[in-house]
């Protein structure tokens, strides 16, 4: 998994109330490894990993799919000669990656030079040899383009707190996407049927079910609340995780499924919010924050989805044929989060002062485009 070495530099930025991130800094102490801490500020962050220059990159789904929107728009989705060789860098690549199991890689002898290099510094990871997504799962898309664009071993793991974010990861030589790999050395792995949501481990081709966990990281209870303890840990030692999974041929993990986040229609139908957030946090590029509610009693779900005006820019302009620079769309955006303009909704776009006169912003009035400066999102 890309493990962390004395010579290795580490890069502290994760919260440490969180088990992720306080694995990932207990690991690098124990190894003697050189560690960094970052300012404080996220908005810093890429400023801050060019300055440290970390070996080893460990992160959360939400941070990738930032670096994956930004990567993708100043390459595979730019124009003219740096788009077609951003394109064919990242396809050559990926069809490496897609070689036989142990065969796969992410190297190419030429690419790796001129184009590679400038990507990778381009958010601070020149020297990272190895980089591990947790904490949730991670776009398959996501993991893809960004190991074939950066050329670094990327892996995607899974743990829980009640594990010490410890449970499964990913093989070196697999380059594989969509699954979490297969148990570490230190956990067992079973699965449950779920006869409710039609999973069972005895579904063809690959079984499936709730995922339970055992070994000497699993906690040993929850404070001061027997009830959930018990209904968690089975007298054996088994964790019920909640998350549904299938198993293929060669021992992967791939989660299909929250059993405690899927929810029910009025026609009856099962839903994950969840993986619908997934989907659109990690394919579109232009939205970087999204949730999705539903209830039994409605037979569809609602969103609300976060635009990133960094891209939503040049992604509009791309559709209207047009030129729009991201400082209008961020001046409307300051311009609506003021309580004067707060009651107005698509209105609001046509009473702006210098109005584009390319975007959508202001012919789209059926989008209902409104700023919440609460909640930090733009919802459509």
């Amino acid at each position: 998994m890309g493990a962390v070495t004395h010579k290795d530099s580490h890069f502290s930025y994760l919260p440490l109330a969180h088990i992720f991130g306080r694995l990932m800094d207990n690991l690098a102490l124990a190894e003697s490894a050189s560690m960094g801490f970052f300012h404080g500020d996220m908005l810093g962050l890429v400023d801050d990993l060019k300055l440290f220059k970390p070996t080893s990159f460990q992160s959360v789904p939400r941070l990738y799919n930032r670096f994956n929107s930004a990567i993708r728009a100043a390459t595979v989705e730019a124009e003219g000669f740096r788009g077609s060789l951003s394109r064919r860098v990242v396809d050559t690549k990926k069809a490496s990656m897609k070689l036989p199991n142990g065969k796969g890689h992410a190297s190419h002898f030429l690419y790796d030079r001129i184009w590679t290099p400038k990507v990778k510094a381009a958010i601070g990871l020149d020297r990272v040899h190895s980089m591990v997504s947790g904490s949730a799962q991670l776009d398959p898309d996501v993991q893809e383009f960004l190991g074939a664009a950066t050329g670094i071993r990327f892996y995607q793991g899974y743990g829980l707190t009640e594990s010490h974010a410890v449970g499964l990861v990913q093989h070196t030589n697999d380059y594989s996407t969509g699954n979490i790999g297969p148990p570490m050395p230190c956990t067992e792995i079973c699965l449950e049927s779920v006869p409710e949501f039609e999973y069972t481990v005895h579904d063809k081709p690959n079984p499936r079910g709730e995922l339970l966990l055992r070994g000497p990281t699993i906690f040993k209870e929850y404070y001061k609340n027997p009830e959930e303890t018990q209904k968690a840990l089975e007298p054996d030692g088994w964790f019920h995780t909640g998350d549904i999974v299938e198993i293929d041929s060669l021992g992967r993990v791939k989660i299909i499924d929250r059993k405690k986040n899927v929810l029910k229609l009025s026609h009856g139908e099962y839903v994950s919010p969840e993986r619908i957030e997934n989907v659109f946090l990690g394919n579109t590029g232009i939205v970087n924050s999204a949730f999705v509610h539903g209830t039994s009693k409605e037979s569809a779900l609602v969103g609300i989805f976060g635009v990133d005006p960094e891209t939503f820019a040049a992604w509009a302009s791309k559709v209207l044929e047009e030129t729009s620079p991201t400082t209008t769309l961020l001046r409307s955006r300051r311009q609506l989060a003021t309580p004067r303009s707060g009651r107005h909704s698509s209105r609001s776009w046509t009473t702006l002062p210098e109005r584009p006169s390319s975007m959508a912003l202001s012919a789209s009035r059926t989008c209902a485009l409104m700023w919440n400066p609460l909640l930090s999102i733009t919802a459509f």
